[in-house]
């Protein structure tokens, strides 16, 4: 029996911006794989890149797990925002 963590609607929201639709899926799956729920988004522009990204997004307390689990796993992050 697995607990999922639930995203709590009062937290406040950060974005671990990936660059591709395929490393923000990548990312997502690894980390529903420790039972951390996240949100494929589109992100608008950003300082690492002109035009439109992909991210994940996942609530702010949770930032120093998912940091940890991505770098763990080689998952290569261009911009976290919060």
């Amino acid at each position: 029996f697995m607990m999922y963590y639930s995203p709590n609607p009062s937290a406040s929201r950060c974005t671990a911006v990936t660059g591709s639709m395929t490393i923000a899926l990548k990312a997502q799956r690894l980390l529903a794989k420790y039972a951390l729920r996240t949100e494929v988004i589109k992100v608008g522009k950003t300082s690492a890149k002109q035009g439109c990204s992909y991210g994940i997004e996942y609530d702010c307390p949770l930032s120093g797990n998912v940091r940890q689990i991505l770098t763990d796993n080689a998952i290569e992050i261009k911009e976290y925002l919060r």
